[in-house]
């Protein structure tokens, strides 16, 4: 396995993301697609990396793993972040045909969404200061 690139944006970003995936090329994808969002973004593939990187605090944390690795990384996700605070993204291309997976992402507080809605919301996210009451539902 290769390392996990990391990549951060400026001297001292104001906002924080953290990206788990495990397929290599759709996490280049998603690097493309935001871009530096303004934020410190770090990428991550192993459930060993992302466990010692939710050491540090993130306010978004999109996940992109295997259906079979999916319960296990929300779980590792929500036992080492503040439930109330953290926006955790799972791209759902794959759940419609998890059948075991119902009930899941709601026990975890965590919102299944589409590549696009993911870029979206990120985007949202770090730049709702411009407007914040502007609704989540227009974002999308």
């Amino acid at each position: 396995m290769q390392p996990a690139p990391t990549a951060e944006a400026g001297e001292a970003p104001e906002h924080s993301l953290i990206v788990v995936g495990s397929c290599q090329e759709r996490l280049q994808r998603l690097r493309a697609a935001l871009g530096d969002a303004g934020a410190k973004i770090t990428w991550r593939e192993s459930t060993e990396e992302i466990i010692r990187a939710l050491d540090s605090s993130y306010e978004v944390v999109i996940v992109d793993v295997e259906l079979e690795r999916l319960a296990d990384m929300l779980r590792a996700v929500r036992e080492r972040t503040d439930r109330a605070v953290v926006l955790v993204l799972v791209e759902c291309g794959s759940l419609n045909a998890a059948a075991n997976l119902a009930g899941v992402l709601p026990s975890y507080r965590a919102m299944a969404c589409s590549y696009s809605e993911l870029v979206k919301l990120v985007q949202w996210r770090f730049t709702r200061s411009v407007s914040p009451h502007q609704s989540l539902r227009r974002v999308l």
